[in-house]
């Protein structure tokens, strides 16, 4: 994804840079915790005896990544993420924040005068213009409850983010 926002600026000799940029930081971003929570599924939703079992076994492996195919990643991103949380009222204040941050997000996607706005506004003057400072924000308040759900220790997510995650 970095990949193709570099190239894309580049192409595009940095036209759209605002838009794609907070893009990146929010949608992009919810996508890549979404594949993380799928993929951690395999640890949260199953036992530890559990898993012993299928991965201890070839012949059921196959019927992991089916479970995960269908199971898991035939919702969406925001499904993905809503349906962890929910199985977790000690994060309800975490999730608050991210669905904030994220439909305040797709609100001014929305808005058709806001969205052109930026994607005319250049890199240079991004950080002196309201909507782009108001976006950033959005992304800052999306990026700390991502913090605060991958690094919380009491739903295990901390313990995997450690072992397998990488922000």
């Amino acid at each position: 994804m970095a990949v193709d926002f570099a190239y894309k600026l580049r192409a595009r000799s940095g036209k759209g840079w605002a838009i794609r940029n907070i893009k990146l930081r929010m949608s992009r971003k919810l996508l890549y915790v979404a594949g993380l929570l799928g993929c951690f599924q395999c640890h949260l939703g199953m036992t530890k005896d559990e898993r012993s079992a299928v991965f201890g076994d070839e012949g059921l492996r196959l019927s992991v990544v089916n479970w995960v195919a269908e199971d898991v990643f035939s919702n969406t991103p925001l499904d993905i993420v809503a349906g962890f949380l929910l199985g977790h009222i000690h994060l309800h204040k975490t999730a608050l924040q991210l669905f904030t941050s994220y439909d305040q997000f797709l609100v001014m996607l929305s808005d058709p005068d806001l969205r052109h706005h930026l994607e005319e506004l250049s890199e240079g003057s991004a950080d002196s213009d309201d909507q782009y400072r108001k976006a950033r924000e959005l992304s800052h308040n999306f990026r700390d409850a991502l913090l605060e759900l991958f690094f919380d220790e009491e739903s295990g997510l901390a313990k995997l983010t450690r072992l397998y995650g990488v922000f």
